[in-house]
């Protein structure tokens, strides 16, 4: 099942870039509260529904290690019902995780995570020592056999196909890292679960002090490292040697991964692998992070010059290479450091510290953003940055984590004008909205074909690293769009691909309801993920009659109809169609009422009347009102009505016919109204009298049965609870409820309604 973060920016707060570690959970601000979900089962399908959940649930700031644990910050209220019917346990600290619910690795992890706060707060600063690492490049023949044809322009979802270096082009959206521990026969490095746990654990940290310095972004990790990734057998003890000799333990280590050699190398099979991962997941960004286990050895063999680093990268992927504990700095919090500054590395960032050699001057990431925090000295011996607190440097260090705002821009999370939305995508969809061929921008039935393109365009790839014929220049994904019809409610939509998927989208729909006679505006709202909307009109002619509400009330010998209009009907008459269902014969026009005379007119409404005097009693009859406007017809719906039979008692009117003959016979009754007094007194039934105020009026329970000579019923006709005032007409057809035609005889047809209650003789002659 795809995975794909979302990404909802709240544009309206201002967020500072600036160097440190959070105090406090960042999230905290929003509302959101952190929560670990533990999936018990450790299945696949589970934790990709649990993913799923916390999205719906408006979760930001995930991190996730499949199979077994999803965390997020959560909106206040969520809580375990929410996810009750995935069978996963719902933790909000730590102490209600139950320890033997899980293995030792996901019970580490997300007790570390509830807890973060505090392990930041109360973890040493990490010694300001020199730190050294390796920042190499994919060597150019690797990045040409890799080449995809550029440039190009997508949101990362539509950017399937990808080189050796476009997998990790900046930090917002989903990121995939496959977390690899390899183990050879041939050394004295075992991974014992503890070190497992622990060093998840560690990643997590790291990871969360990213999530939380973007939290206007939301980003989100999903690190995978499910027990295949796990000891995995290459042929050479990783530590013992340096980064001359890892190609081969890392391309045993792909070999037992089921890569094909064929991809070339350490290199070529890693990237070949992050192609899958990434595809299988359905995030944005993938690398792999290599970590050799360093418990007995501590750090690599010095190279050939005699230096010694700790870690090392490539820049822009496609892995890292760590050892645990990392050299020098050990585990905890040391090791976070470490690995979330090689992660940098991988989306694009710059060593700041001295002996790196980078100068003020060097730029890199998508925006070409410069190394202004850099502590190199050139000739002069003065570093020439900011003199920051960074993960990219070692010096000055205030806080366990912090991550200065160089780094910032060069992951490509910049915000110089410090208005919440990162400058790479800080670009407003566009509307473009395309009339029918066939119709203009003119309708005479009522409805109307729109398409609609929605589309956003990208701030061009500045990567200085990447060559300009094949960068990709990534859009901001669209994530919602609504549509409205003049003053109506905006509706939300999604586009014709249905689902929102990528920077471009089209619509193409039949608008059939809402369009008034008239001038219509026909209005879209289209969203991208940091929050930027996109509005846009077009407006359409409606020539024609629009029948809004039509309606035929039975009066003492004659039937009313009524219709209501839009203001607007360009002249037309009206013409009254009757057909009598009873009595045969074609339909006849009764009478034909100027357009411009209604009965009642509003503001945007007129209501037309006419009383039919021309009724027989008992005969049914089906009423049409069709608008002739142009050369046009525009009918109404049919209404159907049974003419009263006159009334000779208060409640029912005589049997029409009687006796009755093999067609039936046809009777009305007179529904008195019913009232209820709040006060409590006994509901009261009327008709025509003048009722006090205070009473509320009431459906008036109806029951018509009838009865044979020895007072046995032999039919249930009707039973039902209406509002009175109007006369009901109903028929019984001499048969029995058992559909069976009833004897010759004397039968009794009793009416109860309310209080009221009236009995009629109807003979049978068979």
């Amino acid at each position: 099942m795809k995975h794909v973060a979302a990404l909802i920016v709240l544009v309206s707060l201002i967020v500072a870039l600036g160097c440190g570690s959070a105090a406090a959970d960042a999230f905290e601000r929003y509302g959101l509260r952190p929560a670990a979900l533990i999936i018990t089962g450790q299945d696949e399908e589970t934790f990709e529904r649990v993913l799923r959940r916390a999205e719906e649930l408006g979760a930001r700031g995930l991190l996730a290690m499949p199979p077994s644990l999803v965390f997020a910050r959560f909106p206040a209220g969520t809580g375990a019902g929410d996810f009750a019917d995935l069978g996963v346990r719902f933790a909000a600290a730590a102490d209600e995780i139950d320890p033997f619910s899980t293995d030792i690795v996901t019970l580490r992890s997300a007790r570390a995570l509830l807890e973060s706060e505090r392990i930041l707060r109360e973890a040493p600063v990490p010694p300001a020592e020199p730190f050294e690492d390796l920042l190499l490049r994919v060597p150019p023949e690797i990045v040409e056999r890799t080449k995809v044809p550029g440039p190009r322009q997508g949101s990362p979802s539509q950017i399937v196909e990808r080189a050796i270096d476009q997998n990790s082009e900046f930090l917002m959206g989903s990121v995939l890292i496959n977390v690899v521990l390899p183990e050879s026969d041939a050394g004295i490095e075992w991974w014992t679960d503890q070190e497992i746990a622990e060093l998840l654990t560690d990643i997590n940290l790291g990871l969360n002090q990213y999530v939380q310095q973007t939290h206007w972004v939301s980003l989100s990790f999903i690190v995978n490292c499910p027990p295949h990734h796990r000891r995995v057998p290459v042929s050479i003890e990783p530590i013992e040697g340096n980064w001359n000799s890892d190609w081969r333990w890392i391309t045993d280590a792909m070999r037992a991964l089921d890569v094909d050699p064929g991809y070339g190398g350490s290199l070529g099979m890693t990237h070949a692998y992050n192609n899958r991962t990434r595809i299988q997941r359905g995030t944005d960004w993938v690398f792999t992070a290599y970590i050799a286990d360093a418990s007995e050895n501590e750090c690599w063999l010095p190279l050939p010059d005699g230096s010694q680093y700790v870690a090392y990268a490539y820049l822009g992927g496609p892995y890292i290479v760590v050892p645990y504990p990392a050299c020098r700095f050990g585990a905890g919090i040391g090791f976070a450091h470490v690995f979330i500054h090689e992660m940098s590395h991988i989306f694009w960032a710059l060593d700041e510290y001295a002996s790196a050699g980078q100068s003020c001057n060097a730029t890199s990431g998508y925006l070409n953003y410069r190394n202004g925090n850099s502590y190199y000295g050139g000739f002069t011996g003065i570093p020439c940055g900011e003199g920051l607190p960074c993960i990219m440097n070692n010096a000055a260090l205030t806080a366990p984590l912090p991550i200065c705002k160089f780094t910032m821009g060069q992951v490509g999370l910049g915000d110089d004008n410090g208005n919440s939305i990162p400058d790479l995508y800080e670009i407003p969809p566009r509307i473009d909205l395309l009339k029918s061929p066939s119709q203009g921008d003119t309708t005479y039935d009522g409805s109307y074909l729109l398409i609609g393109r929605f589309r956003n365009e990208a701030l061009p790839n500045m990567n200085p690293y990447i060559d300009a014929s094949r960068r990709v220049s990534y859009a901001p994904k669209l994530v919602a769009g609504w549509m409205r019809i003049n003053n109506g409610f905006w509706t939300a939509f999604v586009p014709s691909a249905g689902a929102w998927d990528g920077s471009e989208a089209e619509l193409g729909t039949i608008i059939n309801e809402g369009i008034d006679p008239g001038d219509n505006w026909i209005h879209f709202r289209v969203r991208n993920m940091v929050g930027l909307e996109a509005r846009d009109s077009t407006r359409v002619i409606f020539i024609g009659i629009k029948f809004y509400e039509n309606s035929a009330s039975v009066e003492t010998g004659a039937i009313r109809l009524s219709w209501k209009t839009a203001k607007q009907v360009f002249g037309a008459v009206f013409d009254v169609r009757r057909e009598d269902l009873t009595g045969g014969g074609p339909e006849l026009v009764l009478a034909t009422i100027d357009g411009n005379a209604p009965v009642e007119e509003g503001a945007t409404r007129k209501v037309f009347m006419y009383l039919d005097e021309t009724v027989e009693p008992g005969h049914e009859y089906r009423y049409r009102i069709v608008g002739r406007m142009l050369g046009r017809e525009y009918s109404s719906r049919a209404m159907v009505r049974i003419a009263t039979i006159p009334f000779a008692g208060r409640l029912l009117s005589p049997l029409a016919p009687n006796p009755i003959d093999q067609r039936g016979t046809r009777f009305s009754i007179r529904v008195p109204k019913s009232y209820h007094d709040p006060s409590g007194a006994a509901p009261a039934t009327s008709r025509g009298i003048w009722m006090a105020p205070a009473l509320q009026e009431i459906k008036t329970p109806v029951e018509v049965d009838v009865f044979d000579v020895t007072g046995r019923k032999v039919r249930g006709i009707y039973s039902l609870s209406i509002f009175g005032g109007e006369d009901l007409t109903l028929d019984w057809d001499g048969f029995d409820d058992g559909g069976r035609a009833v004897a010759a005889g004397v039968y009794f047809i009793r009416v109860r309604a309310g209080s009221m209650q009236e009995v009629r003789k109807a003979v049978i002659l068979r």
